[in-house]
């Protein structure tokens, strides 16, 4: 299984502020890996210089084996607001990464239609985000960041803002989802129920400046339903995170 990005011995400071403090983590191919802190970490900003937004002060970002640092075009980069063009329908929103690559307009919206179906979004193609709820917006924003790159994508709390209801069945749909496409995927949560459902592997990262305290490979079996949160194994592996961020 090869790796899809190495993070090797990152640190940033802002201003003289310690954000990263000599942070490497792997992310392997068709795998979703977790990364859990407390807010105000360096978490968002650790995902900013993966994606080649903000470079490091020292350290370095391979992505399949290329040094990336400081690049931009790679990976996909979903934020948690889903950053949908309201005055854009679904369609164009979702089609606009194909469009920004070079593809004429009908050819750009002709491949993202494809996903429709599958994304759970067919019938409201010509749609505007005011007019859906907020999980079929994440859907939107989702597909929209998956024809950006269909590989590796970087997920920063994109379930963060939703109802509790919602978000449990976006979690469900986003493992059938991952299962389906054999993404590989870096996904940010503050909740540790969340990380442990999804994930093959979670980095629990320390307060301010931002260190890796923690690896876990989390072995219970795929594909999850609801009931392994009451599983003594689910049980095991939160206490265990609960206790490295003193909670």
């Amino acid at each position: 299984m090869k790796n899809k990005i190495e993070v090797n011995e990152i640190k940033k400071s802002y201003n003289g502020l310690d954000t990263i403090e000599n942070i490497s983590l792997t992310l392997k191919e068709n795998r979703i890996v977790s990364i859990i802190g407390p807010s105000g970490c360096g978490k968002t900003t650790l995902f900013e210089i993966i994606s080649g937004l903000d470079r490091p002060d020292r350290g370095s970002v391979f992505i399949d084996g290329t040094d990336y640092t400081g690049r931009t075009g790679r990976v996909s980069y979903m934020r948690q607001k889903d950053l949908l063009f309201p005055w854009l329908t679904i369609l164009d929103n979702v089609s606009l990464p194909v469009l920004l690559k070079g593809e004429e307009k009908e050819s750009a919206r002709k491949k993202a239609l494809e996903f429709f179906d599958v994304f759970g979004l067919k019938g409201f193609e010509n749609y505007y985000p005011s007019q859906l709820s907020g999980g079929m917006k994440q859907r939107a924003a989702f597909l929209r960041s998956y024809m950006f790159s269909d590989d590796i994508m970087l997920l920063d709390e994109p379930f963060g803002g939703l109802d509790a209801i919602t978000r449990r069945k976006m979690q469900l749909w986003l493992q059938e989802l991952i299962n389906k496409f054999q993404s590989s995927i870096l996904f940010i949560t503050h909740s540790v129920d969340e990380a442990i459902f999804l994930s093959d592997e979670i980095y629990v990262l320390s307060k301010r400046p931002a260190k890796v305290i923690e690896v876990l490979e989390i072995k219970l079996k795929k594909p999850r339903d609801i009931s392994v949160f009451s599983s003594a194994g689910f049980i095991k592996i939160k206490e265990e995170i609960l206790s490295k961020l003193n909670i």
